[in-house]
């Protein structure tokens, strides 16, 4: 309860923090907040919460190598598919915002500044994925301290590295350069950007220091997802290049930013990110693309054979 807390904990800091800050920041962290955490539910806790019951009966039985099996599966689908969407969230996150949340009052600008919050929270999609589903790796061995270490120490990082980069970002060199990055020059209370990179920062090291325990602690477990992280990092780097290229192309048939063109104009770039990101997959022969394509089918498959069966009265009544 006390590690599980400390999410709510880091979140209540930072939105303190976004309160010091210029009208708007609050509602501009949030609405980032809240657009990051659908890709996550969907995503990481499902994977996390799914796999609890397997791993659980797994080391009740005693069998610890089927338990990191288990462990190594959900992460490496954890991460087949949040890295790629990351990158697809960097390249389209100003489209994605405009479409969601851009009408009435919510302007270009809001746009802009909340689709750079949200890019940065992005960046840590996968590991905060990761760190669900180790942290219920710990929770079905029975070993719930070292997690509360992890999301207190986390929960210090985060607010922390907010503190010093906001007092960072006082600085209007550095200012400018951050800006010019996200693309929101000019834009009033750009250092509210400050707050999702710290999140970001702290989930991304969290990760990292659990997964190494993880491993220190059981064994076997990065033999077993390096390649689904190489894979999934090679295909959110084409991906993205396919949106942006996408992007880069068709930008002139919608020069509006209302919403339609705008919603178009991201479709396009969101179609070819995914088919550059599925041709990548099915060059580097994925495992994680092998299997979901195999189940997809075999779905597709049976589901037809149940629409095809003709039901055929009996000769004998």
């Amino acid at each position: 309860a006390l590690a599980l807390s400390m999410g709510q904990l880091t979140f209540l800091g930072l939105t303190a923090l976004a309160g010091t800050l210029v009208s708007g920041s609050i509602a501009v962290f949030m609405f980032a907040y809240n657009l990051a955490s659908v890709p996550l539910a969907i995503i990481g806790a499902s994977y996390s919460v799914a796999a609890f019951p397997t791993l659980a009966e797994a080391l009740s039985r005693g069998h610890r190598a089927q338990f990191i099996e288990h462990v190594a599966t959900a992460a490496r689908y954890v991460f087949f598919w949040s890295i790629p969407i990351s990158a697809l969230i960097l390249v389209l996150r100003a489209y994605v915002v405009r479409v969601i949340l851009g009408s009435g009052a919510f302007d270009w600008t809001d746009t802009r500044l909340t689709a750079a919050c949200f890019a940065l929270f992005s960046l840590a999609l996968a590991a905060q994925g990761l760190q669900l589903l180790l942290v219920r790796g710990y929770y079905a061995a029975g070993r719930t301290f070292m997690p509360f270490v992890i999301s207190f120490g986390t929960m210090v990082a985060t607010l922390g590295c907010a503190i010093g980069t906001l007092a960072l970002l006082d600085n209007a060199g550095i200012l400018h350069v951050v800006s010019a990055l996200l693309r929101i020059e000019d834009v009033q209370g750009a250092r509210v950007v400050a707050l999702s990179f710290s999140y970001a920062l702290a989930s991304i090291v969290g990760a990292i220091v659990l997964a190494i325990h993880f491993e220190y602690r059981f064994g076997g477990f990065f033999a077993q997802v390096r390649r689904a992280f190489l894979e999934s990092c090679a295909a959110a780097l084409l991906g993205g290049a396919g949106a942006y290229v996408a992007l880069s192309l068709f930008s002139p048939l919608f020069p509006s930013t209302e919403t339609l063109p705008v919603f178009l104009l991201g479709l396009l770039g969101g179609i070819s990110g995914i088919i550059a990101t599925i041709l990548t997959y099915h060059l580097l022969s994925s495992r994680e693309f092998k299997e979901t394509l195999a189940s997809v089918r075999a779905r597709l498959w049976r589901r037809a054979e149940e629409e095809g069966v003709t039901l055929v009265t009996s000769a004998e009544t």
